[in-house]
């Protein structure tokens, strides 16, 4: 059975291929390891999202800093595209919501497993009102700090 994903040809091959390479590299890594047991000793979504993207380069995704929900601090992936039948929409002036919007979560929020991939396109995506990009919640220690994680992390990679 296809997924709704599928049917409508927002996801390809490489899309599948993506999901699982992601999935395959999560399964491989060490936990963060703190010795004082606490939530510390795992990695952030924001490093391993950062990882990710710099592991697979994926083409036409992009990594994404904002908020899942009201309050969650997140980061996933995320791609934009405009499809051909989305052209002649977006000339007659509707500027927003045009085009697909695909998030791939590396590490979702409450979640049990991933990484997911979702569409986020219309007005019908629970996901677009969940996933909220915006980088200014972050300072740029944060961000580094992020960055240091993901080299960390991606020394750990084995190829």
């Amino acid at each position: 059975m296809q997924t709704a994903l599928e049917f409508h040809e927002l996801i390809d091959e490489r899309d599948q291929r993506l999901v699982q390479d992601v999935g395959y590299f999560l399964a491989g890594l060490e936990d963060k390891g703190h010795p004082n047991g606490n939530a510390d000793h795992l990695w952030s979504c924001h490093a391993l999202c950062i990882a990710a993207q710099v592991l697979f380069r994926p083409d036409g995704w992009r990594v994404a800093h904002g908020r899942f929900g009201d309050t969650n601090d997140h980061t996933w992936l995320v791609r934009q595209t405009l499809r051909a039948s989305d052209i002649s929409r977006f000339e007659r002036g509707y500027r927003e919501r045009v085009g697909t919007k695909t998030i791939l979560d590396v590490y979702p929020v409450a979640s049990y497993g991933g990484p997911i991939l979702l569409d986020a396109s219309g007005w019908s995506s629970p996901w677009q009102k969940l996933y909220i990009e915006d980088r200014r919640r972050y300072k740029a220690t944060q961000v580094r700090a992020w960055h240091d994680d993901a080299s960390i992390i991606l020394s750990m990679v084995k190829i």
